[in-house]
């Protein structure tokens, strides 16, 4: 493995992630820390990876590395060592398997000694060969082979289904799983996402700002009658804001990326040994009457699952401006932004579209008074505060065909199933209702992080049922007066009417009614860290009623798995992506739906890419148990 020092490479991670997503390396930029292996894996190229391209930023740079580990102790080198020893499972099983055989063996000995006592005339040889008969009757040798045979069976009819196991131990465990915990998206949900709409601001100065009618197509965005510097710069920050690259005349990047930009039907041209440092050019497809548009990139913060976004400093090279676009989550860019650039019915908007199932991205601009080499050294944290807000990108993704009727099978056989995602809580409430995790009558109350004056408090929000599409304004997505106005629409007043329920104090529901408990990431690492082992009454209620946890990271995805078996439970994980990986390995039960080479951190691989692979699995396991 290497530190990239200088230039720009593109890798292909897929044998060592699982993603299928060429990606971008930066040179390591001046951290003002410690470099942390965890933490900058963007700076990094991993042994065992492909390296597609590489390119020099400036004139005569050359592309260079420092190698940090090698062998075992690089990234891939921890896989195979994860193969060649293993994590033994703690399974209750085998271990009452070996104390019913002592138990057996000490009554053999009983056995023996009144054997001995009874002795009269018989010789020696008849004397030991009867003792030695009754150890055997009564200790079943047979017992390991019966066991092994099981086991095996049950590999030989997985390996029929496409699954494929490195860990045989683990399959007598997934006779006993209680809890199975999936991925959303990948997993639950088809890969590919489409746009389904757009939603521009009025302006991005000034007070009392709110959203222009539903978009379906950019090209609206830019008809000459809509045309706002408001709908200029959401276009403009569409064609920016992204990892884009282009290897081999291939468009290569993040899908979400890739559907964005295509969709403005600009061109994108990769330049090198720029003065100016420019690395990546966007261009209007069309000349207009005007001087047709050109922007420059020179730099981009990448980004991160922690940060939840991404920006790019950008140049518009027909007026000589410097502008950062940012994109991200709605809630992060709601606290980066100015508070006069938000529509008042900023939350409202979230709500509504989330509940549709809808995965909403919002996007925001600053623009910058100083020259392209002072922006370059300008610290991420400084750029991307007071940020003008431009609206919303909703995009959809479909569930999988083997989704409802795999998670209605698991219900039925009193499996949990848990979504645990990256995506926004309201949008996974939504598509775990739609795939069956939680059922139509439940009650939903999602618990969210909120921090005032430095003290902390767990808020609990009763979400309630999307609108349909009549119920909205014609050719509009704001919500209509009446919409806002009706008391069955909770979420929406969510943030006047929310009442903050502290951790161990009275809970907004009663345990007499169908309730279901979701909860963020911020929330999940608020309760684990305040109690870690959870003992409390409280903190078991809270996972044993929890079916969504939404906006969580990979470390986030891990604890939450051990919290589960901190109860006793034993806890299955599906997923398909690196973030899952883990969660996977600390998982009693991982099944990995990628048939890369990062596959090995889960004891099971399938290479159907759908849950279908959880019910074959629990069968083999129960079967293997009965046998």
């Amino acid at each position: 493995d290497c530190i990239l020092m200088g230039g720009m490479a593109v890798v292909n991670e897929a044998s060592l992630t699982g993603e299928s997503i060429p990606v971008v390396k930066t040179p390591l930029p001046d951290l003002q820390r410690t470099y942390d292996q965890d933490e900058d894996k963007k700076y990094t190229i991993y042994s065992g990876t492909e390296i597609l391209q590489t390119k020099s930023l400036v004139d005569d740079e050359r592309v260079v590395g420092v190698v940090t580990r090698t062998g075992f102790t690089t990234l891939k080198g921890a896989l195979v060592r994860y193969i060649i020893y293993p994590k033994i499972p703690k399974f209750s099983f085998s271990a009452d398997s070996y104390k019913y055989l002592a138990v057996m063996f000490v009554i053999s000995l009983i056995g023996v000694v009144i054997q001995l006592l009874s002795v009269s005339n018989s010789s020696t040889f008849d004397v030991v060969l009867k003792c030695l008969d009754l150890i055997t009757i009564t200790v079943p040798p047979a017992l390991p082979a019966c066991l092994s045979i099981g086991v095996n069976f049950a590999v030989m009819r997985l390996r029929r289904d496409q699954i494929f196991c490195i860990s045989p131990q683990r399959i007598n465990l997934a006779g006993k799983v209680t809890v199975f915990c999936f991925d959303k998206t990948g997993t639950l949900t088809e890969d590919s996402l489409s746009i389904d709409g757009y939603l521009p601001v009025d302006t991005i100065t000034g007070k009392g700002n709110s959203f222009q009618p539903f978009y379906d197509s950019v090209k609206y965005l830019t008809f000459e009658r809509e045309k706002t510097s408001a709908n200029e710069l959401f276009v403009e920050c569409m064609t920016t804001c992204h990892a884009l690259v282009i290897v081999k005349d291939r468009l290569i990047g993040d899908p979400l990326d890739k559907e964005m930009f295509c969709a403005t039907g600009w061109r994108l041209q990769e330049v090198e040994g720029r003065s100016d440092k420019i690395t990546t050019l966007v261009t209007t497809a069309e000349k207009t009457k005007e001087k047709q548009k050109q922007l420059g990139i020179f730099k981009r913060f990448d980004f991160s699952s922690k940060l939840q976004r991404m920006s790019a400093l950008t140049k518009n090279m027909n007026t000589e401006k410097i502008r950062l676009y940012v994109k991200g989550s709605p809630e992060k860019i709601q606290e980066l932004s100015r508070p006069e650039t938000l529509p008042n019915n900023f939350a409202d908007v979230l709500s509504l579209y989330t509940q549709k199932g809808c995965r909403v991205i919002a996007l925001a601009t600053k623009a910058f008074n100083m020259d392209m080499k002072k922006c370059q050294e300008f610290p991420r944290e400084e750029a991307e505060k007071d940020l003008e807000f431009l609206g919303f990108m909703m995009m959809k993704n479909s569930i999988k065909k083997a989704t409802e009727p795999v998670i209605a099978t698991l219900t039925n056989a009193n499996i949990r199933s848990v979504m645990v995602t990256g995506d926004n809580g309201f949008t996974a409430i939504t598509v775990a209702k739609e795939c069956g995790i939680i059922s139509p009558e439940s009650k939903v109350y999602l618990g969210e992080l909120q921090e005032s004056r430095g003290a902390k408090a767990l808020t609990w929000t009763l979400t309630s049922e999307p609108k349909k599409d009549e119920e909205l304004q014609p050719a509009e997505a704001t919500p209509t007066k009446t919409d806002l106005d009706s008391p069955t629409r909770a979420a929406c007043q969510r943030r006047h009417e929310t009442t903050l329920f502290r951790l161990c104090e009275d809970d907004p529901w009663t345990d007499s009614e169908d309730y279901t408990l979701a909860f963020t990431g911020s929330a999940w690492d608020y309760l684990i860290q305040e109690d870690p082992k959870c003992f409390s009454e409280q903190m078991k209620k809270y996972l044993s009623k929890a079916a969504v946890f939404a906006r969580m990271s990979p470390e986030s995805k891990a604890s939450l798995v051990e919290a589960l078996q901190s109860t006793g439970l034993s806890v299955g994980m599906c997923g398909d992506g690196a973030n899952d990986c883990v969660a996977l390995k600390t998982a009693d039960v991982g099944i990995s739906l990628s048939d890369t080479e990062a596959s090995v951190a889960a004891p099971f691989t399938s290479r159907v890419p759908d849950i279908s692979c959880v019910v074959k699995l629990l069968r083999e396991g129960r079967a293997a148990l009965t046998t």
